[in-house]
């Protein structure tokens, strides 16, 4: 398992959290998410053999949200 933390830009609630939880819990491969709304970003366990961390951002991107 490898872990990354990711940038996340335009979250300004409780809501874009569970948003972007989801979305990046849904991913294949993730085994455990983290988004810290004060900080901006996520922390995200996951199986390098199934999603890289570009694969990562694409899924924020696509949520509708911008990496910093």
């Amino acid at each position: 398992m490898k872990q990354a933390t990711i940038k996340i830009k335009g979250m300004s609630c409780q809501g874009c959290v569970r948003n972007n939880e989801r979305a990046l819990s849904e991913a294949p491969g993730v085994k455990s998410v983290h988004v810290d709304l004060a900080r901006g970003e996520a922390a995200v366990e996951f199986d390098e053999a199934l999603i890289n961390e570009e694969g990562l951002k694409q899924v924020i991107r696509d949520n509708g949200y911008q990496i910093e």
